[in-house]
């Protein structure tokens, strides 16, 4: 299929996909540019999905451009096309990546094209004719539209038409070395963008947001406190009713598996080299998710890393690591998350279960409790007694169920 007639099918790509990817759709609306009023977000929303639907390019451009503010100038017409491409089309390329992977067995190689005209950019355009397997990793960070405005497309291919496109010289096969050659050249630009697509899904990552230019840090507190209040469906049924989660904690799941995926490779290394796995800390920025510090303690425990000065006034998340497998929140984790600057303790595991602990009372009496809990649990590992450890977890997950039900402490995760 050429690009051309590619984008003209573009509004009949696969209904089902997209309505499976509607709560992901809506997320990006209600994050895309940052916008802070909700009305206009929410009419912002409506146009994007609206081009899903096979809406007029032109009409819901003007739409955007009007919401967006700057009447019907050229400048206000690029913002709306490039809120619209990036998001609109990004949608079309998760659906569109999902049928390819789906088929690779029968297309096991993808080949990157261009719009080939004078609007594709020097890097874009190195890539025009590139053909890698369908399960090169390559893909994860490169697969288009992965960048502003970007218009190429990826088209699968089998094995014969794979070696056609090489012999006829509309195409060319990278080996790992030449792959490699050009993702080294171009790191300092891949790592210097605003957003990275990621086509197995519609995320966008908290940090890539907050390196907007003109964003403050508080910025993007207000920004956080409003997608705070802003819930979309996880698509998770339970007691017949569909789990929601805020779109705040939508912008987190990226930082999230960026730390497991960190987690993962210290416990790797660790078990390789015959050293214990620990507990590893991290602090993090609550509103930008930059990383502020970091700490490695024992199998049971980690202490609170240290913080900059210069971010000693800042709210802080702490994800730390549970290397037994479990995300029960602990003692410590709670009475940790009673600080004055901590707005949430959150244990991950390897596997990727996550459980986050926001404290709504932090006052003296809440501490002691905490604190008489995480005494008793010392006590019963140090004298190593499995029956009363046990029974201490029984119990303490009924007290953490009953200040949760009263409202005393917020738990969340998967």
């Amino acid at each position: 299929m050429k690009p051309s007639e590619y984008t003209r099918s573009r509004a009949r790509t696969d209904t089902e996909t997209l309505v499976q990817m509607f709560p992901e759709l809506r997320a990006r609306a209600f994050a895309v540019q940052g916008i802070s009023d909700f009305n206009r977000l929410k009419r912002v929303q409506d146009a994007v999905a609206r081009l899903a639907e096979g809406g007029d390019w032109n009409k819901l451009r003007g739409e955007i451009a009007a919401e967006l503010g700057g009447g019907d100038s050229a400048a206000a017409r690029r913002r709306a096309e490039t809120v619209l491409r990036t998001n609109g089309f990004q949608a079309y390329a998760a659906a569109r990546y999902r049928k390819q992977k789906a088929s690779a067995d029968l297309f096991p190689y993808w080949k990157y094209t261009t719009m080939d005209d004078g609007r594709v950019r020097d890097r874009h355009a190195e890539l025009d004719g590139v053909i890698l397997p369908a399960d090169d990793p390559f893909w994860k960070d490169h697969y288009p539209p992965w960048d502003f405005n970007c218009r190429c497309i990826v088209i699968e291919l089998d094995e014969e038409a794979a070696r056609e496109a090489v012999a006829a010289g509309e195409g060319s096969m990278w080996d790992k070395d030449m792959r490699d050659r050009w993702m080294a050249a171009h790191a300092g630009m891949d790592a210097a963008r605003q957003f990275h697509f990621r086509p197995d899904s519609l995320a966008m990552d908290l940090r890539d947001l907050a390196k907007a230019e003109g964003l403050t840090a508080d910025d993007m507190r207000q920004f956080g406190e409003l997608m705070e209040t802003r819930r979309i469906g996880t698509g998770e049924i339970v007691n017949n009713t569909e789990r929601t989660i805020t779109v705040r904690e939508w912008l987190w799941g990226p930082v999230r598996e960026d730390y497991r995926a960190r987690v993962a490779e210290y416990r790797n290394n660790a078990l390789k080299e015959g050293r214990p796995v620990n507990e590893q800390a991290w602090t993090l920025d609550a509103w930008t998710g930059e990383e502020l510090g970091h700490k490695t303690g024992t199998a049971h425990s980690v202490g609170m890393p240290d913080i900059p000065e210069d971010a000693a006034e800042r709210s802080v998340r702490v994800i730390h690591s549970h290397p037994s497998g479990s995300v029960l929140i602990s003692p410590q984790d709670a009475l940790a998350a009673t600080g004055t600057r901590i707005e949430s303790i959150e244990a991950i595991t390897v596997a990727g279960d996550w459980r986050r602990v926001r404290m709504r009372v932090r006052d003296e009496k809440m501490q002691k409790w905490l604190d008489k809990w995480w005494q008793d649990f010392t006590t019963a590992r140090n004298t190593e007694n499995d029956d009363a450890l046990k029974e201490l977890v029984r119990a303490w997950k009924t007290w953490l169920a009953r200040q949760r039900g009263m409202g005393y402490i917020e738990i969340m995760g998967n």
